[in-house]
């Protein structure tokens, strides 16, 4: 009776093997067949035979697979996976307590053909020596990020990113091992939330950011009374900007503990010494421009925060989470318990006239440049006065950090990044106060933290600043001020 079951077994597995070899490519030899079938004979009474038979089984080779042609080089894909792996082989979970190798796939941006470093349980992934190569589908957005393939979470990174990164030194593989640590970062730290900073459309606190990281940045290249005193200033301008700005306090903390720590570890895990690191990280902020950029501050000032740690507590990695205050960390392991009020500060030692003079160089850049797109707009004609008057005539910048609500039954035109909204009515609530609009037309950007009104007719009335169409109600410590002919802002 056994041999009969035995035999209807194999005849059944042949069955599934002949069909797999349609699917997959033929078999790599007759006695593999064997071999599998013999991991079927299970004898009641010899247990290690059953197991010298699975070890067979284990051993035995692989089916062949079709071979895919893709626009990246699979041997090169395959060296640099195997670098990064060598880089998580050396920490073995030592830096965060896991070790942090994760599924990495490359993209060619135009063909959107892919190589990964693990299998891929969802879409048609092909192995081919120790890499899986296929394709990523038109609907999907493809970048530097982190997305699921199934219920799976996976570091992606486009291909023509990675060639335009050096071979020597190690940028290519702190890029990879930035992304792979985005993967971890939920099992390490849980869920992150909002992370973008929209206050630093203010003026002043796009000047706070950077005189933080200016200090950080000293307190990084020195020793002593020098960095005790540099760590102390930043955390005075920091706490300073949080006092003005309590309701994006946490939102700056999420950000540094999302991309700032993965730029940590990038930098960690790439270099033995402190000093090549430092260099290397010197190097990195000369390309940061912490002006245009300050709403991604984050980066530096959290890889900034993590290596000033390492030097007084060396164990502040172990609780981090999503809502840790870097800064807080850091106050308390170098022993700091009051701080200075800013304007008792040294700030020429930071730069401040030329953080303040980039800044509104900046900020009257960015709306001209705004405005010559707004103009280039063929707008329907019912909206071709208002975004004339935005074009061509003095505007009102608002910050976006607010609750905002808009009444519109016009539909909305987008082109070159921005969105154009007539609306019937507007109200908006916000730290500067409250603005109320009816029967116009705003212009935004939600990333480029751009949000303007016509300021044509604008008066101020001490904390009532009205126009034709719309009304805003300033809160206390806020102001109306000029930057150039055109341009007014906000300012706290």
């Amino acid at each position: 009776m056994k041999v009969l079951i035995f035999f209807i077994l194999l005849i059944l597995l042949l069955v599934t093997v002949t069909s797999c070899s349609i699917i997959s490519g033929d078999c790599s030899n007759e006695d593999d067949v064997l071999q599998i079938a013999n991991g079927l004979k299970i004898d009641e009474e010899s247990e290690d035979e059953y197991e010298v038979s699975n070890e067979v089984l284990r051993q035995s080779e692989p089916f062949s697979q079709p071979t895919i042609e893709s626009s990246i080089p699979i041997e090169v894909a395959t060296r640099y996976f195997a670098m990064l792996d060598e880089v998580f082989s050396r920490d073995d979970g030592a830096l965060w307590g896991a070790n942090l190798n994760a599924p990495l796939m490359f993209i060619d941006a135009e063909t959107r053909d892919a190589v990964a470093n693990q299998a891929v349980r969802s879409g048609d992934f092909v192995r081919q020596g120790d890499v899986y190569v296929g394709s990523i589908c038109e609907h999907l957005f493809i970048g530097n990020t982190i997305m699921h393939f199934g219920d799976e979470l996976w570091a992606t990174l486009l291909w023509q990113n990675m060639l335009e990164l050096s071979d020597y030194g190690t940028e290519k593989l702190r890029i990879m091992v930035h992304e792979t640590f985005h993967v971890s970062q939920p099992s390490l730290f849980g869920a992150s939330g909002s992370w973008f900073n929209h206050h630093v459309s203010y003026p002043d606190a796009r000047i706070s950011v950077a005189l933080e990281l200016n200090a950080l940045m000293i307190a990084l290249n020195s020793n002593g009374v020098s960095r005790e005193n540099a760590i102390h200033y930043a955390l005075s301008i920091r706490y300073e900007r949080k006092q003005r700005f309590p309701t994006h306090s946490e939102i700056e903390n999420r950000l540094e503990v999302m991309e700032g720590l993965a730029v940590y570890t990038e930098f960690i895990l790439n270099y033995d010494t402190a000093e090549t690191r430092n260099a290397s990280f010197n190097n990195f902020m000369e390309t940061f421009d912490i002006i245009a950029s300050a709403n991604l501050f984050g980066y530096a000032s959290g890889a900034l925060y993590g290596f000033l740690l390492d030097d007084f507590c060396g164990s502040w990695r172990k609780d981090v989470d999503y809502t840790t205050d870097l800064s807080g960390l850091l106050k308390s392991a170098t022993g700091i318990t009051e701080l200075t009020a800013v304007y008792e500060l040294n700030l020429e030692q930071f730069n401040f006239s030329t953080v303040v003079d980039n800044v509104h160089t900046f900020a009257e850049e960015e709306v001209r440049d705004f405005q010559l797109l707004i103009g280039s707009f063929e707008p329907p004609a019912a909206q071709s006065d208002a975004l004339r008057l935005l074009a061509n005539y003095p505007v009102l910048r608002i910050p976006l950090n607010a609750s905002l609500t808009i009444t519109s039954d016009r539909g909305s035109i987008d082109g070159y990044g921005f969105t154009i909204h007539p609306f019937i009515s507007l109200y908006m609530f916000s730290d500067f106060g409250t603005l109320a609009s009816y029967d116009g037309v705003i212009i935004k950007s939600p990333f480029q933290g751009i949000f303007v009104i016509s300021a044509v007719d604008m008066v101020v009335n001490e904390s009532v600043v009205s126009s034709g169409e719309w009304t805003i109600e300033l809160n206390e410590g806020f102001e109306i001020q000029p930057l150039g002919r055109n341009y007014w802002i906000i300012s706290s």
